[in-house]
């Protein structure tokens, strides 16, 4: 594999010759290696093995990525510390390279950076992946999402999300329709009771939220933070830049990073919701996304982590049901598992929010407040 990996990078235009190609990171869904290379000094990379089982154009999905950095770059505010991912060109300059072990792409290393999978021991740190997620959208406010390809159809639409669970209860195995009944029938009260299978999806098409850029991941380790400083610096992982609602994004952030146990965890009597977190985070992300909301975004931003949090539950299940074809499987009922875990704090976050969205009102109220008194 190793000389496999250096034939790879043989092709891309890299400074220096290669000191150590070594595995980083904790991500699923492709294969990432750091690379350090030696002229002059020590020169850093990150090398990824691009997954096209799910990602089965990686043209369009690096056509995205080129776009949306250079749009950050020459758009980015002149006071801003945001650093932008840069892609490395093949010596053929061209954005990756295909071999008969898979198709690569390399960015330049974020200097002096490192990212986090959890903030138990300093929440300050999810306020400030607020903020950069804020920002981030924010520049990319006047970005044409039209220009975006899909590069996951339907990668949000929960009416079709809906409609597949739905299939998936008709062709599973008795045993595990008898194992899932009681989740089941939970999910189906919140996606037709409560409407959370059409709400968002809805509201994109009838143009009371606007179509805009978003990320579609934006968990706490899609975040490179400053080792020094601990401040967010980048955001990462842009592999699912679609257009979408802005609140999938508020929403994922407060579904990954709210949720009191991790997404494996089995003991859901345990699972709640950590209001201190939910502030944190919106708190910085309003401080920046407030400059381009509109007030239906605003008050879409609750619905969109129920939403979130109700979809992936809802993948889960569903994948239990097809005989775990998609997710994967550690035991027997993983996936369901999995399912309840979301299912769990979603009724936690219904619990919250009227809280919640309270919150979310005044925070907004008060920046905007403030911004006219400075002017």
């Amino acid at each position: 594999m190793y000389q496999e990996l250096k034939f790879i990078l043989s092709q891309f235009k890299l400074n220096g010759n290669i000191l150590s190609i070594e595995p980083c990171g904790s991500g699923r869904i492709n294969k990432t290696f750091k690379v350090v290379t030696y002229n002059n000094g020590r020169h850093e990379y990150i090398l990824q093995r691009i997954n096209t089982d799910l990602f089965t154009e990686p043209q369009k999905l690096m056509e995205n990525i080129e776009n949306v950095t250079s749009f950050l770059k020459n758009n980015k505010p002149q006071n801003s510390n945001m650093e932008i991912l840069s892609v490395v060109k093949t010596r053929r300059d061209e954005n990756f390279v295909s071999s008969f072990s898979g198709t690569y792409r390399i960015y330049d290393y974020i200097k002096n950076s490192v990212s986090y999978n959890s903030c138990e021991n300093n929440t300050n740190l999810f306020q400030d992946c607020g903020r950069i997620f804020g920002e981030f959208q924010y520049i990319l406010d006047k970005f044409d999402a039209s220009k975006l390809y899909e590069t996951i159809p339907d990668f949000h639409n929960t009416k079709k999300r809906y409609e597949a669970f739905l299939s998936s209860i008709q062709s599973t195995t008795l045993d595990r329709l008898k194992l899932a009944k009681n989740t089941i029938i939970e999910f189906r009260q919140f996606g037709e009771t409560l409407n959370l299978a059409n709400l968002i999806v809805d509201k994109l098409a009838s143009g009371e939220l606007p179509m805009r850029v978003t990320h579609n991941d934006t968990k706490l380790n899609n975040v490179a933070f400053d080792k020094t400083t601990n401040k967010a610096t980048a955001v990462l992982d842009l592999d699912t830049i679609m257009p979408g609602a802005i609140c999938y994004d508020f929403g994922d952030a407060i579904r990954y990073g709210c949720n009191t146990c991790s997404e494996e965890s089995i003991d859901f009597g345990k699972i709640n919701f950590n209001r201190e977190l939910f502030e944190k985070f919106t708190r910085g992300y309003l401080k920046e996304a407030s400059k381009f909301l509109t007030k239906n975004e605003v008050d879409s931003l609750v619905d969109g982590a129920m939403v979130m949090t109700f979809e992936l539950g809802l993948r889960f299940l569903t994948d239990f049901l097809n005989g775990d074809t998609y997710f994967g499987a550690k035991y027997y009922e993983n996936n369901l598992d999995r399912a309840k875990n979301q299912l769990a704090l979603l009724f936690k976050m219904k619990e919250n929010e009227t809280y919640m969205k309270n919150f979310v009102d005044n925070e907004y109220n008060n920046i905007i407040s403030s911004s006219f008194d400075e002017n």
